[in-house]
């Protein structure tokens, strides 16, 4: 977690939030709140600081976008809340044809449905 903290928040990641954020959902992808639950379970008082800083961080970047889109609140973990700000945020713009063709062509994603999703 030291290690993740320090790559997020020195180097390129000091000084640009989008830097950070980039990085942080490539991490969150990855699984890393999946492991960061069960390192909860440690009872460790140095790892539970960089658990701690890690969402902190976290915390502080998404109120940062937040005000970024004059929001109270960005929710980063619902695909309705991120989809309904992009679409505010480029509607009247050139970049709004190719958001629909983006999502035009996420249709033609190939989905497989599992019978146990959640048991993944």
């Amino acid at each position: 977690m030291s290690f993740v903290n320090a790559v997020l928040s020195y180097g390129p990641g000091q000084e640009s939030l989008e830097f950070r954020l980039h990085l942080r959902y490539e991490f969150l992808m990855l699984g890393i709140q999946h492991i960061i639950d069960k390192l909860r379970k440690h009872d460790n008082q140095t790892l539970d600081r960089h658990l701690d800083f890690f969402e902190m961080v976290r915390n502080e970047d998404e109120k940062e976008v937040a005000r970024k889109y004059e929001q109270d609140q960005v929710d980063t973990k619902s695909t309705t809340a991120v989809f309904d700000l992009l679409r505010r945020k480029l509607s009247h713009t050139a970049a709004y044809p190719h958001l629909l063709s983006l999502l035009n062509h996420c249709l033609l994603l190939p989905c497989e449905y599992h019978n146990d999703i959640n048991n993944e």
